[in-house]
């Protein structure tokens, strides 16, 4: 139901960033970090459904899943994570610990429209 949630939130978003001159959304193009959670194909699925009757019915949603950062508290190598891999809780250079950085963004980069 988060995919709900989140799908009602960037239909708003994209029809109140709508430039008075263009009347149809065609495209959204959306940031999300890879520890927000979201599965691409619901979150489309939701917004197509809430998208009918509005501006942005039919609009194409492309999402760039954006990777998070390791951080080593020991030596600051900093590395990425981008979910697929199992998350490495110590540095691959000094065996520290990690830290999580980032990876819960969501939001709207940009939107193309007619």
């Amino acid at each position: 139901m988060h995919e709900s949630y989140v799908a009602r939130s960037i239909l708003d978003k994209s029809l109140a960033a709508l430039p008075k001159d263009k009347h149809k959304i065609s495209q959204i193009n959306l940031g999300v970090g890879v520890m927000e959670g979201l599965e691409p194909d619901s979150l489309r699925l939701y917004f197509n459904e809430l998208a009918k009757g509005s501006a942005a019915e039919g609009a194409n949603l492309v999402i760039e899943l954006l990777p998070a950062q390791l951080h080593c508290s020991e030596c600051h190598h900093v590395s990425s994570y981008d979910g697929k891999q199992p998350l490495q809780v110590t540095c691959p250079k000094c065996q520290g610990l990690n830290r999580l950085v980032g990876g819960r963004e969501l939001f709207l980069k940009s939107l193309e429209a007619q």
